[in-house]
């Protein structure tokens, strides 16, 4: 079990960045010869265990899809359809010899998975080379982003929730050890009592819940990337981000950064206080929200 888990993550490495577009697919996205020599373990895996690393597997390939490109979109019924392409994959190792003819046939899955999950991947990336240049997501210290957002942790208003905290929850946890109630989402981070696995379309934000709502370069980043986008989901993010401000309590506030300017201007003043800043050498703002 444990040796199949380390050659799907060995295999996953292997295809690292490369380009699911590239014309030469077939002969770029290859099983490894480690692979190829284990092969005949898949066989004799029970089903559990069999559904274990599947579950496994498709985790491991959703994280390398975030990787390459942090704009990335995959719903639970896209997930779902991964899922279903991985068990083909047991299915084939377990039943079919010709194993260059299972890479063959799971890699053109993925591709075209890709492309009726995600349309603009087939835009950006067809004409590119065999790699791609990836658009990661880094995960920042939690005295950077407090400091960027400024957030005046003697005055935050309890509870806190990050939205898209990243894998290891680092300022959700930063701020528990301060004693400050705090929360947090992401899509890759492991599901514990403080952090839930969700994407922020996923997640229901309650009415006046809220104290303080924070997300680096996260939710309001995409917000922007759909905006300018011809073929964006701008209607979707707006009506999320409504969604957001309501789910604070009075005296509330959401910090974001890059700032979506776009949208601010149109805020009821009456209800909501806007406040921007410059983030120093960056070439971009910061902003807070206060619901009034």
């Amino acid at each position: 079990m444990q040796n199949i888990k380390e050659n799907i993550n060995r295999q996953i490495r292997y295809n690292k960045g490369k380009n699911l577009f590239s014309s030469n697919i077939s002969s770029l996205f290859q099983f490894i010869d480690e692979t190829k020599r284990i092969a005949r373990q898949y066989k004799e895996i029970n089903s559990k265990n069999e559904n274990l690393l599947i579950d496994y597997a498709t985790q491991n390939a959703l994280e390398e899809f975030y990787r390459v490109n942090q704009y990335y979109s995959f719903d639970e019924a896209a997930k779902a359809r991964l899922k279903t392409i991985y068990s083909d994959l047991f299915q084939s190792l377990k039943q079919e010899n010709d194993i260059d003819k299972i890479a063959s046939i799971h890699y053109k899955k993925l591709k075209t998975w890709l492309t009726e999950t995600n349309p603009f991947a087939e835009k950006i990336y067809k004409k590119s080379s065999s790699m791609v240049e990836c658009v990661v997501c880094d995960e920042y210290s939690p005295q950077l982003q407090i400091e960027l957002l400024k957030i005046n942790l003697s005055h935050i208003v309890e509870p806190v929730l990050d939205i898209g905290c990243g894998k290891s929850a680092a300022l959700v946890k930063h701020l528990q050890s301060i004693g400050i109630e705090s929360f947090g989402f992401d899509r890759m981070v492991q599901n514990e009592n403080y952090c839930s696995q969700f994407d922020w379309f996923e997640y229901r934000f309650e009415n006046n819940k809220w104290g303080t709502i924070i997300s680096n370069l996260g939710f309001s980043n995409h917000f922007a990337h759909h905006h300018f986008r011809k073929d964006g989901d701008y209607i979707r993010y707006a009506k999320k981000y409504m969604e957001i401000l309501h789910s604070l309590k009075k005296g509330g506030s959401f910090y974001y950064a890059p700032g979506l300017s776009f949208i601010e201007e149109f805020l009821d003043n009456s209800i909501f206080e806007v406040n921007n800043h410059l983030v120093n050498q960056t070439g971009y703002d910061a902003t807070s929200v206060k619901k009034l």
